[in-house]
């Protein structure tokens, strides 16, 4: 269910061209699992993980440089 939610989210901050990186998906997923009630030692998010769930969505994360690399968490979607 966590991922599925985390799955979603993706795919709503890539639709809206919002620049995202691992530690943002780590994050989001932690704040997921805890809205779904699950307990930190639940669900390791390490590097393993975000590898894996990035192959499984099919995500490439990109850097971007300059002003194009400067994104405001802010300004993205609450899910």
């Amino acid at each position: 269910m966590q991922n599925q939610a985390l799955s979603y989210w993706v795919e709503q901050v890539t639709a809206a061209t919002i620049e995202f990186n691992d530690q943002l998906i780590k994050e989001k997923g932690k704040e997921f699992a805890k809205l779904l009630g699950m307990h930190e030692n639940e669900m390791q998010f390490s590097n393993r993980w975000i590898q894996k769930f990035k192959k499984r969505n099919q995500l490439h994360i990109y850097r971007f440089h300059g002003e194009a690399g400067s994104v405001s968490t802010e300004s993205l979607p609450e899910e």
